[in-house]
């Protein structure tokens, strides 16, 4: 009887604590599956930083097009791309965007207007800080949506000068010969052809020849309106001979083109000596022929027996002449040869595009 007891009192006790064993561990498996699905809380975004580049507020300037304005704000705009994003147009004091195709004028307050929205993943704090240019935006200037807010910003007015920036005069070099030994200095003005101050101003020389030197040591890096300063480019010695091109490009603040201007120097080949061949004149001087066929006798002679590259003889300049008493004198094309006159020929060498003649070649 005890141990019926016993047992009453111990099988209870025995399905209670497998139920509850059961339990647990179907309960956990549960929960595992849902913590699978549950996701993790938005990250949480403390302040607003954003950097507006100088080149944004070059934009403001008379006869600029909004949509150009517009286009460079986001082009310019610097921030936390991880929390949050930034939109930004050019508005007026209504606080919504000017046409894209309206032109700036003076007269009119301008102001950047900024939409700034958190990424997935990421909620502003309540009352969010905007700091633009590390100076704090006050509360006035901040709109606060659900979530969003948007931020004006002062414009700076807009700037009525032009500017400009040009060449005087393009850099140009005479021909070098082979195996010269001094060269020519060469400049340039830069000049500001606008009303307003050219800053920043700066020479780059793309040079893949090493051919040129280039010095800017007294050109100001700042030119007020229709001021000059000079750059000086100068030609290496030594260089072989060929054609050497250059390009000098500059570049200045508010300058939207470079100018780039080229530049381009010829090392011609050197001749030192002239070797000319030719049958004895006298061969054609006889009473048959006229003047003039001699003419062309001897130029065909002159033109077809030398083999020397770099220089020809002309035809116009080559020809026939004869002495009366200290003058040389021209033929007559159709007079017959005369025996009791002295002929002589003139002959007039010329060196082609890539070659030049020695001193007292």
């Amino acid at each position: 009887m005890k141990k019926r007891r016993l047992l009453l009192i111990i099988l209870p006790i025995l399905v209670i604590f497998g139920g509850l064993l059961f339990f647990n561990n179907d309960t956990k498996s549960i929960l595992n599956k849902v913590n699978i699905f549950k996701e993790d809380p938005p990250v949480v975004v403390e302040s607003i930083d954003i950097t507006l580049s100088e080149e944004i507020s070059k934009e403001i300037t008379n006869g600029k097009q909004a949509k150009d304005v517009n286009r460079v704000i986001q082009s310019y705009l610097t921030y936390d791309r991880d929390g949050y994003t930034v939109s930004g147009f050019l508005s007026d004091s209504t606080g919504y965007p000017i046409r894209p195709l309206a032109y700036l004028d003076t007269g009119v307050d301008y102001y950047f207007v900024f939409d700034i929205a958190p990424n997935n993943g990421y909620n502003f704090v309540d009352n969010i800080p905007v700091v633009i240019n590390n100076t704090n935006v006050t509360e006035e200037n901040i709109t606060r949506h659900d979530g969003s807010i948007t931020v004006l910003v002062d414009a700076p007015d807009v700037d009525l000068k032009d500017y400009g920036i040009d060449i005087t005069p393009a850099p140009t070099f005479s021909n070098l010969i082979e195996g010269y030994t001094s060269v020519e200095e060469g400049s340039f003005t830069i000049k500001n052809t606008g009303s307003g101050t050219l800053e920043n101003i700066s020479i780059e020389l793309s040079d893949n020849n090493n051919a040129f030197e280039l010095d800017t040591s007294i050109l100001p890096t700042s030119l007020d309106s229709l001021q000059s300063g000079i750059v000086k480019i100068t030609p290496k010695l030594g260089l072989n001979p060929g054609v050497y091109n250059a390009i000098v490009t500059i570049r200045a603040d508010r300058i939207t083109n470079p100018v780039v201007k080229e530049i381009e120097l010829k090392v011609l080949n050197r001749i030192d000596y002239l070797d000319l061949s030719m049958n004895d004149l006298s061969e054609y001087l006889i009473n048959t022929n006229t003047e003039g066929q001699v003419n062309g006798l001897v130029y065909g002679a002159l033109s077809t027996t030398y083999q020397n590259p770099g220089y020809a003889v002309t035809k116009t300049n080559t020809k026939l002449t004869y002495l009366n008493g200290n003058n040389y004198l021209n033929i007559n094309e159709t007079a017959f040869i005369d025996l009791t006159k002295n002929y002589f020929y003139n002959i007039v060498v010329e060196a082609d595009n890539d070659h030049a003649f020695a001193d007292n070649v």
